[in-house]
């Protein structure tokens, strides 16, 4: 069934149809996957929600691999399918990966609440998983020899080395009928234990003190008919921040400690981190298994090949709707306002800069030369108004440093005219025309894909709300170019209903949103000044800390968990594992010799609060300040503002 909308399909979780899900994988996300240690070991995929995770994972399960490998002809899908092969996950010959998805969204958090001791518990959390993750390898193993699934299962021949003791023994060889039985009976004596109301003290836990899966899943241990499974096995847990933290530490403990270690990704929101980990490599550095994939840091660091990715991502959904003849989504949106419609704001634009820098003409001399110049060698009435507001930037900054005395000739950073293309400036600029002549700024393929904050289910959020006003002009006019006031039009509206509605879906929300509020008064308190001088940058967007205040917060935390830091702790954590503050660390500004953290507003954010869309400057704070700011007082903020 082809969706109205295919913009509001989240591919992971909303495609069932397995064609359309390969049809809709964008390339270039596998880009995350580093090709020299892609088979080693342990890796930990991580993100806030709708980074792509799950939909990565879901490319490596049998029915993705199986699928591609016979539509491999197909144009829509050569590329994907070459990139497998070059990640030795597919080849000529099928499929040579057998991923083994399972999510840990099942429960397993509430064996915490049994009451059980810690043998126990970890006895019953490795049984039910040896037996889901088993349970699901033989179905995956069916799925790529077409077996039937579980009828076909004693045509699998499995051998191991030792024999298993897990309630009774397995010895091997034995079928995979065998195991899949073995399997079944454990997950029953598990769940037995779970409904049972016997004393803790008095239950018996099948079970194992490891993973017995992790052993058993290795492509050497499997043959159909005499002939090998499989090349390569890849256990693949999703959601794991739904497990608690000591599953998550044992987890990890015992995937690092099998011998041979099996590959192994597990999955997980950035929620499931603390603080630490949330702001720097914390305890997972030096440990032996690979830094973690943070997606949307990865994206972040690549911004020209997210927007790539992203706009790959749309046109692939506008091919689910062939009725609008669409094969670009860049193209249905209008980047450009240098036409006859913005005329008359064009040209109150350019008198009222224009005799505003003749009036600064009192302070400078030669001033008008320049600007003459500057309308010259810019080609369009906007391009003109944003020059001729970089000027006035420039001169408001010297007016502000009380150098209010006639010039001789002009100043010395005004002498060239490259350095009026400044693009951080010129940014700013555009902002500054825009919110005074009233024009969008808030518009084009450039800034959509800015807005979504290296993260592709925002900016699929963003497209959906765009592609409805673009079926509908399509369909009362057969046009199909967005143009630029309709798509900021849509654009604050969104911002504005994902605000209203944060609070109450995020932990800590109400004082999440206090935080934002006093990021976006300092913010807006800089803008307003109109010098765009804070730093290269031209504007503030985000807040930093020292790293040694950093370092504080977290030794204060340790020695005092519910501390005067422990509320401001979980705010920031919960603010950056939400994606609504951007860490960006070790920056320096203005201070020599001194590293920062700085938390930058996701850009959604800056459309909210009316800020330029450039990653710009920053206001360091103190840590007793922001404390003030999570209980809703921003007093001190608002005094600032006043003087």
């Amino acid at each position: 069934m082809i969706p109205r909308n295919p913009f509001r399909l989240r591919t992971a979780e909303d495609i069932n149809d397995v064609d359309e899900f390969l049809r809709l994988f964008a390339p270039a996300a596998l880009d995350v996957l580093d090709t020299n240690n892609f088979w080693n070991n342990l890796h930990v995929i991580q993100s806030a929600p709708g980074g792509g995770k799950t939909t990565l994972l879901r490319l490596f399960t049998p029915s993705s691999l199986t699928t591609l490998f016979s539509l491999r002809r197909n144009e829509d899908l050569k590329e994907l399918y070459g990139k497998l092969v070059m990640l030795d996950a597919v080849s000529e010959q099928g499929p040579r990966v057998l991923g083994v998805l399972h999510s840990c969204a099942r429960n397993y958090a509430s064996l915490e609440d049994m009451n059980l001791s810690p043998a126990q518990m970890n006895r019953l959390f490795f049984a039910i998983l040896d037996s889901r993750l088993i349970l699901a390898a033989l179905r995956g193993m069916s799925e790529l020899k077409k077996l039937n699934y579980p009828n076909d299962l004693s045509r699998i021949t499995v051998d191991l080395e030792h024999n298993i003791e897990l309630g009774r023994v397995i010895e091997f060889p034995c079928s995979g009928r065998d195991i899949y039985d073995w399997a079944c009976n454990l997950e029953r004596d598990a769940a037995k234990v779970v409904d049972s109301f016997i004393r803790p003290t008095n239950l018996e836990v099948s079970g194992h003190e490891s993973l017995i899966s992790l052993t058993l899943l290795q492509p050497r241990n499997f043959t159909i008919d005499g002939e090998e499974v499989i090349s390569r096995v890849i256990i693949e847990l999703d959601d794991a921040h739904k497990l608690s933290q000591k599953q998550r530490k044992i987890l990890t403990e015992t995937i690092l400690q099998t011998r041979p270690r099996p590959t192994v990704w597990v999955a997980q929101r950035l929620e499931a981190l603390d603080f630490q980990d949330l702001t720097g490599d914390g305890a997972n550095e030096g440990r032996d298994y690979g830094k973690p994939i943070d997606l949307e840091k990865f994206w972040r660091d690549r911004y020209k090949s997210f927007e790539k990715a992203a706009f790959d991502i749309a046109d692939r959904r506008l091919a689910l709707v062939p009725e609008i003849s669409l094969t670009s989504f860049r193209a249905c949106l209008e980047d450009t306002i240098d036409s006859s419609s913005w005329e008359e704001q064009y040209e109150l634009g350019l008198d009222t800069i224009q005799n505003r820098i003749k009036e600064a003409d009192r302070h400078f001399s030669n001033i008008l030369p320049l600007e003459r110049a500057i309308l010259e060698t810019q080609s369009t009435p906007r391009e003109k108004m944003i020059a001729l507001r970089v000027l006035e930037i420039l001169l408001r900054r010297d007016l502000s440093k009380n150098q209010q005395r006639l010039q001789v000739g002009i100043p010395t950073h005004l002498g060239n005219l490259e350095k009026l293309e400044d693009s951080v400036l010129r940014n700013a600029a555009d902002r500054m025309v825009s919110d005074e002549f009233k024009v969008p700024y808030y518009f084009g393929p450039d800034r959509l894909a800015l807005l979504s904050s290296s993260n592709f289910d925002q900016f699929l959020t963003f497209a959906a709300d765009l592609f409805e006003e673009i079926l509908a002009l399509n369909l009362l006019s057969g046009k199909s170019i967005l143009p630029t006031d309709r798509q900021e039009l849509i654009l604050n509206r969104i911002a504005k209903s994902r605000w209203e509605n944060m609070g109450l879906k995020i932990p800590y929300g109400t004082e999440v949103v206090n935080l934002l509020t006093a990021i976006k008064e300092i913010a807006k308190s800089e803008w307003l000044k109109g010098t765009a001088s804070y730093g290269a940058a031209g504007s503030i967007s985000g807040i930093a800390i020292s790293m040694y205040e950093r370092k504080r917060l977290i030794d204060y935390n340790r020695a005092s968990p519910d501390g005067k830091y422990s509320l401001l702790t979980n705010v920031l954590s919960t603010s950056i594992s939400n994606n609504l503050l951007e860490v960006h660390m070790d920056r320096s500004q203005g201070y020599a010799g001194k590293k920062w953290m700085v938390m930058y507003l996701n850009r959604w954010l800056c459309l909210l609060f009316g800020l330029p869309l450039q990653y710009g400057g920053w206001r360091h704070v103190k840590l007793d300040e922001m404390n003030t700011w999570i209980a809703g007082d921003l007093r001190q903020i608002r005094k600032q503002k006043k003087k």
